[in-house]
């Protein structure tokens, strides 16, 4: 195995800093859920209550007929006040994140360009604050968290899992309580939707303040993608590992997606690391069958494809160049 550089070990250091830092606001928009979920609580448990009453008494338990009791509107009515607030608070949250973790994309592009130039001052031109400034306006109006979550498509989904909770749990006669309880357990599906879009709409500007600085330093001339070696890593991830990528290229990612941008810097030894590949054949099989599933893990070992196959990058409308794991049946085929 070769050895880890300086600038690897410096990287992984700011990444648990960024996993920190997103932990932590994660938990004030969950308690902030958690909130109105309370408010919702009540109106949520009356209907449960009342279709279980229709139930016992014969009454057609359908969508349609669901859907003109005035309770279920008043639901409807009291979600859709509800959303546009906490809509609004998250949208609010992610902006001002974002203005964070852009002068941090900057300051670690700053940090891991001399770690990889050990024992020599490098000169190069630093990004000014308006840049930061100019990147956050351009992706918070327009976004994906934006557009999902002001324009309710999200809401819609969670809706439509609150709704089957009720109507499976009125037709199996569950306790109505219970009910309720899966009915909130539906409506969360926006929460881990806005979870997902916060964190993944600050990590990009992070990026793409953090490439534009190797850009303008005239000192970098790419960057490697760097994977987060752990159980929870993505496989697409694990398998590009190391991918040099010129600057002018952004690097396909995923919602949710912990891959760093090394810088390599002209004149001076790329970086070295233990490559994903090299690194997932070094874990005890249950790791690696964590990491690939079971599907894959097993056709892996049969020799049926290379670690190498295992990302594709698709066009997301949503997130531009998305990767991701390829589908087993593409790997067997």
């Amino acid at each position: 195995m070769p050895p880890e550089s300086d600038v690897i070990r410096v990287m992984d250091e700011f990444k648990a800093a960024l996993l920190n830092r997103e932990a932590a606001q994660m938990d004030a928009m969950a308690n902030r859920w958690l909130e109105m979920e309370r408010r919702l609580a009540p109106t949520i448990e009356l209907l449960a209550r009342e279709m279980e009453e229709r139930r016992a008494m014969g009454l057609p338990i359908t969508q349609a007929a669901l859907f003109r009791l005035e309770r279920y509107q008043d639901l409807l009515a009291q979600i859709r006040q509800e959303w546009d607030r906490y809509a609004a608070y998250a949208l609010d949250t992610v902006t001002t994140g974002q203005y964070v973790y852009g002068q941090l994309g900057v300051n670690h592009a700053v940090s891991s360009m001399q770690a990889s130039a050990p024992g020599v001052p490098l000169t190069f031109r630093r990004l000014p604050t308006e840049a930061v400034q100019n990147m956050v306006g351009l992706l918070g109006n327009g976004s994906p968290l934006h557009t999902l979550l002001m324009n309710s498509a999200v809401q819609a989904e969670a809706v439509d899992a609150m709704t089957s909770a009720l109507l499976e749990g009125t037709v199996l006669g569950r306790n109505p309580r219970k009910t309720a309880r899966l009915m909130a357990d539906g409506l969360a599906r926006g929460l881990n939707q806005a979870l997902t879009i916060n964190r993944t709409e600050q990590i990009r500007v992070y990026r793409q303040l953090n490439r534009q600085q190797y850009a303008a330093s005239g000192v970098v001339e790419g960057y490697y993608r760097l994977a987060t070696r752990d159980s929870r890593v993505c496989p697409a991830c694990l398998a590009l590992d190391g991918q040099f990528i010129p600057l002018d290229r952004e690097m396909a990612e995923h919602p949710n997606g912990r891959c760093a941008q090394v810088p390599k810097v002209i004149g001076f030894a790329a970086p070295t690391w233990q490559r994903g590949p090299q690194w997932l054949e070094s874990q005890p099989a249950s790791v690696q069958q964590s990491i690939l599933g079971p599907g894959r893990y097993a056709a892996w070992q049969r020799g049926d494809f290379d670690l190498s196959d295992l990302a594709t990058v698709q066009r997301s409308a949503e997130w531009g160049h998305s990767l991701q794991a390829t589908p087993l049946k593409e790997l067997v085929n």
